[in-house]
């Protein structure tokens, strides 16, 4: 199932963004991780994404609240 189809989908939002990032589209997948924290807001790895993400960008402040949120989660 594809983010396209199921926007919904934790696992299609989740590699949708991984897929993005790999091809150096940080901020697309920084925003799409954002949205899809509203829908799953409970979900420690979209926040360790989307920090790891801001890593990349070198966002290291923003990096940090993201990762500490997901330790906090687990």
């Amino acid at each position: 199932m594809t983010y396209e189809k199921n926007p919904d989908d934790l696992d299609a939002l989740i590699w949708y963004c991984r897929y993005g990032a790999y091809l150096g589209n940080y901020r697309e997948a920084i925003e799409i991780y954002t949205t899809g924290m509203k829908k799953h807001p409970n979900d420690a790895s979209m926040w360790r994404h989307r920090g790891h993400c801001y890593i990349s960008i070198r966002e290291f402040d923003k990096a940090i609240d993201d990762l500490e949120t997901a330790v906090s989660m687990v």
